[in-house]
């Protein structure tokens, strides 16, 4: 894993002016990349895939898609209206921090990204996401 400094409130200052008001996302994502994954703002990531256990460490993939692309959730939804413009940056760097966390346990070897969605389900894992058409609205590294 990287040991990066990450400037979190500039990191949500990113994800807030990234975020179109046409595009109508609410849900965000912390997304470890994988390999073919564009690394850029705008871009619409592929849908993830299943994976299974076969009752070891072992996984593969079943070669389902789960109908979005898989992320660490952030608890933060980016229709809430907020007083001013100051409490809603606040709140949205805290709740990055805390997923960023909450990611820490999987691969950066691509870069990790802030993406985002209008549709989105739970995930089997803890803290999982399944973004909907899911949209890269910040790079994080």
């Amino acid at each position: 894993m990287r040991t990066k400094t990450i400037d979190y409130k500039k990191l949500a200052l990113d994800v807030l002016s990234n975020n179109k008001p046409e595009k109508n996302h609410v849900h965000i994502g912390i997304r470890s990349l994988t390999e073919g994954d564009r690394k850029e703002v705008g871009a619409i990531l592929p849908e993830s895939y299943d994976w299974d256990s076969n009752g070891e460490s072992t996984y593969y993939t079943t070669g389902e898609t789960l109908g979005g692309a898989s992320a660490t959730s952030v608890d933060f939804e980016l229709d809430t209206i907020y007083e001013t413009k100051e409490e809603q940056l606040e709140e949205l760097e805290t709740a990055l921090q805390e997923a960023i966390k909450n990611n820490e346990m999987y691969s950066d070897y691509f870069g990790k990204v802030v993406i985002a969605g209008r549709y989105a389900e739970g995930g089997e894992d803890d803290n999982e996401i399944i973004i909907e058409d899911a949209e890269v609205l910040a790079i994080i590294y």
